[in-house]
């Protein structure tokens, strides 16, 4: 199921509000992951980026296992008035009729204190987990929600329009990822399905992050949660994908940067090249650092 792509501005008003309509539960352990991730990663870049047609959300280990606050309202019965189970509980899509865009929102969580049942979503074990999420919402399993989880980052968006409350403006406090975060859930994207924006959301953000991908690497390597224990296997899953010119990261990209050429077009496989020299930088420097 897809949905029409909007631009990271339009979007950004959109994870905004929903941060707002959440309230506390979201900024504490809901971190935004996926395509929006690279505008927030890079806002003043060089070149624009291509936006995107969904929300993403890693929810948090301490949600996960109960180890929050019992809230007065589930993550469901603040999203149930906009939004409406769309695919196996984990996927909500906006109401016809409901005020913005339309979209989808996805939640992904940790594996940790919960069974994974018959549609691949997952149960917690934990009676509170499972009345803070609502009756029907269950996310999808993400590997590498404990590194998303360490490497949220909290930001201030001020004097966001509202978009479920028309006519008013509020400043909110949104969760995402860095990119350790960023670099390990797209990892995990690569290695799951075949979809080229998981290649060209990450050459995008290393090609506008900075012009030297070393620079960007040390970006990437200052973080805390560049030491997690399993972020060495997202870069062997990066090293992977982006191997040569024609593997499926660099490939990606182009397909999404050049929509009316492929293969063997001189745009195309400049885009490819461009993408290839850059993340092979960027991913030989993390490896570097990781193994050297």
């Amino acid at each position: 199921m897809t949905t029409p792509r909007h631009r990271p501005a339009e979007m950004m008003a959109e994870v905004a509000s929903l941060f707002h309509l959440i309230g506390g539960m979201g900024s504490r352990h809901l971190t935004l992951i996926g395509g929006m991730a690279p505008p927030l990663l890079v806002p003043e870049a060089a070149s624009s980026h291509r936006g995107s047609g969904d929300i993403d959300f890693s929810i948090s280990v301490a949600f996960t296992k109960g180890e929050t606050a019992r809230y007065y309202h589930s993550l469901q019965e603040h999203l149930a008035p906009y939004f409406e189970p769309a695919e196996a509980g984990f996927r909500w899509r906006k109401r016809e009729g409901a005020p913005g865009i339309p979209l989808l929102v996805d939640f992904m969580g940790p594996e940790i204190e919960a069974t994974q049942v018959d549609d691949g979503t997952l149960v917690p074990e934990d009676d509170k987990a499972g009345e803070n999420l609502g009756p029907t919402l269950r996310p999808l399993p993400l590997r590498a929600a404990d590194v998303v989880d360490a490497d949220a980052i909290i930001e201030r968006m001020d004097g966001v329009h509202l978009v479920y409350k028309p006519g008013a403006r509020a400043s909110v406090d949104i969760r995402r990822t860095g990119p350790v975060g960023f670099l390990a859930s797209k990892a995990e994207a690569l290695d799951t399905r075949d979809e080229s924006k998981d290649g060209y959301d990450l050459a995008w953000w290393c090609l506008n992050a900075d012009p030297d991908p070393t620079v960007v690497a040390g970006q990437v390597i200052e973080r805390d949660a560049f030491r997690h224990e399993y972020f060495p296997e997202s870069v062997a899953i990066l090293m992977r994908a982006f191997e040569a010119p024609d593997f499926v990261g660099p490939t990606g990209f182009a397909e999404e940067e050049i929509e009316d050429e492929g293969p063997g077009d001189q745009a195309f496989e400049e885009a490819r090249n461009r993408a290839f020299l850059a993340m092979s930088k960027l991913l030989e420097a993390l490896r570097a650092s990781l193994w050297d």
